[in-house]
């Protein structure tokens, strides 16, 4: 009889084998499986990462983080200020036009149809918005609590002193790379490197030549003259005349390095470096050094003046007679237009060209950090181009490339190598390039300052220190055509004369338009200028009033 089956029954050892076989190849179709979904997972995974990575990289890869920009003494002008980008993942938006809608009143110059164009191409992961949002409105779109829109952080470029220096400092682009002025000298600083977000520059500063204290205070003085004199811009520069460091320059109406508008208003464009000007009669000490250098006249000449000069249909007068034979001081101190004629007219136009040249007048001022507009020579450089140019007409430098050129006056004779970077004084800027006699530059210092003492600069005068110069007023060219009703005066000066070390010019944009000529002389505005602007600048730069006596 057979026994009944019992599971504590031992079983056949060919049915164990079986079962195991089974399992075996059970495990291994599940673990083929699992395989194939992690391959299959990770190959999505990697897939649906590598786009927006893409994306995104290409909307950062040229963002830039940039060193400090600092003043002479250390003081932040420029630097690098971590701000919130509004960015949109349009696969994850599903209502477009409810976006759009809820953006449009934050953003009014917001481009809807453009806006609506990125965020309905749902196969993208990354749309650009908005750079440079103030953290007020990144808080107030953050609480909409709107799907698919974000924020990362991008470095952008701050500018503490707002206006101050502000066409000196240039501006930068969405990219955070340099477009003008100093910041586009920057770009090639080995501490700028590409970022991915916003990142603490910790790169060395580039130190500027300018003083921020004095440069504001010059700014100031501008202003408070342009509305005095009622006129259209202003500008001005204080050069060491030594190293040739730039102390200030300003250009008003001013432009603030963050409002791209600003930027781009003509009327507020830099009048010191990127216009040319004939500027008049503050070339008149140029064309008096120039015949001393090339023997055309000595320190005791006299010059004949009774009689005005003539060149085919032009005639050069004086606007006033009051001797018949002038020296070369009172060349200076009548402002004579006849003397400074003739002067340039026996050098010859080919020895005025290779002074002007020699100076530094005749091509653009083209060192790294400092970018001028080329000058305007006359097309045909004949005797009566060479005479008028005696006299500061025919020929259109900027304000300054004169300013930088006029510092041989009084320096010893040096030419001097234009700088907005900070240097040490014993490693003065081509200091050794002497392109004056000493004795004419002396000559030339007690000319300038004899013209502040009693002729046409009286008004540029300060107490106590020793300022020298000259005045310039020229007819303003209106899109290359003269009207006859607008001018541009200027002054030229520097100080202290016994000792001189800056170099101040001075030049205001067709002020006290509609009055007489007469009235609207430098004499009258500018030299007044210069001689605030020195009054408030000097005790800032640390040279104090001589003594009485």
């Amino acid at each position: 009889m057979p026994q009944p089956f019992s599971i504590l029954s031992p079983r056949p050892s060919s049915d164990i084998k079986s079962d195991a076989k089974r399992m075996f190849v059970l495990g291994l179709v599940i673990f083929a499986g699992f395989a194939a979904v992690s391959v299959q997972m990770l190959r999505l995974a990697m897939k649906d990462r590598r786009q927006p990575s893409i994306a995104r990289l290409d909307a950062t890869a040229n963002h830039f983080s940039r060193p400090d920009i600092v003043d002479r003494r250390g003081r932040l002008l420029a630097t690098d200020v971590g701000l919130p980008t509004l960015i949109a993942d349009p696969s994850a938006i599903h209502r477009v036009d409810e976006v759009i809608e809820r953006l449009s009143p934050i953003f009014p110059g917001l481009d809807n149809e453009q806006t609506r164009k990125a965020l309905a191409n749902s196969r993208s992961k990354y749309a650009l918005l908005r750079r440079s949002v103030s953290p007020a409105i990144a808080e107030r779109i953050h609480a909409m609590g709107l799907p698919g829109i974000h924020f990362q952080y991008e470095s952008r470029r701050g500018y503490p002193a707002g206006r101050v220096a502000g066409h000196v400092l240039g501006a930068v682009n969405g990219s955070n790379h340099g477009t003008l002025g100093i910041e586009r000298f920057l770009n090639d600083d080995p501490g700028i490197s590409r970022v991915h977000g916003a990142r603490v520059n910790a790169a060395t500063p580039l130190r500027l030549s300018i003083d921020m204290s004095a440069q504001f205070a010059v700014e100031q003085e501008l202003t408070t003259a342009l509305k005095l004199y009622k006129a259209e811009a202003a500008s001005a520069i204080i050069l060491d005349a030594d190293t040739g460091e730039i102390v200030t320059a300003a250009s008003v109406p001013g432009v603030d390095p963050s409002e791209t508008s600003e930027l781009l208003d003509r009327k507020r464009r830099n009048r010191f470096a990127d216009n040319v000007y004939e500027l008049g009669s503050v070339f008149k000490p140029l064309t008096i050094a120039m015949a001393l250098e090339t023997g055309v006249a000595t320190a005791g000449s006299k010059i004949d003046v009774s009689g005005p000069l003539k060149f085919g249909r032009f005639t050069i007068r004086d606007p006033e007679r009051r001797v018949k034979r002038l020296s070369l001081t009172h060349v200076l101190v009548y402002s004579s237009n006849v003397a400074s004629g003739i002067l340039a007219g026996v050098t010859g136009a080919k020895r005025q060209k290779a002074f002007l040249s020699k100076l530094g007048l005749t091509d653009a001022v083209d060192p790294p950090d400092v970018k001028t507009a080329p000058p305007k020579l006359p097309d045909f450089w004949g005797r009566a181009a060479t005479a008028t140019i005696g006299y500061g007409h025919g020929i259109s430098v900027s304000p300054l490339q004169f300013a930088v050129a006029s510092a041989s006056l009084v320096n010893g004779g040096y030419r001097v190598r234009p700088t907005f970077l900070a240097v040490a004084r014993e490693k003065a800027v081509n200091r050794t390039k002497r392109v004056l006699k000493q004795s004419t530059s002396d000559l030339i210092r007690r000319m300038l300052r004899e013209n502040v003492r009693v002729g046409t600069g009286k008004l540029a005068a300060v107490k106590g220190y020793d300022v020298g110069g000259k005045t310039g007023t020229a007819d303003l060219a209106r899109q290359g055509k003269y009207d006859g009703k607008s001018v541009i005066t200027s002054f030229l000066a520097a100080f202290p004369m016994h000792a001189p070390r800056y170099i101040v010019f001075s030049t205001l944009y067709d002020p006290m338009p509609g009055q007489n000529k007469k009235h609207r002389s430098a004499a009258k505005n500018a030299a007044p200028l210069t001689g605030e602007i020195i009054k408030r600048v000097a005790p800032l730069l640390g040279v104090q009033p001589r003594p009485k006596g």
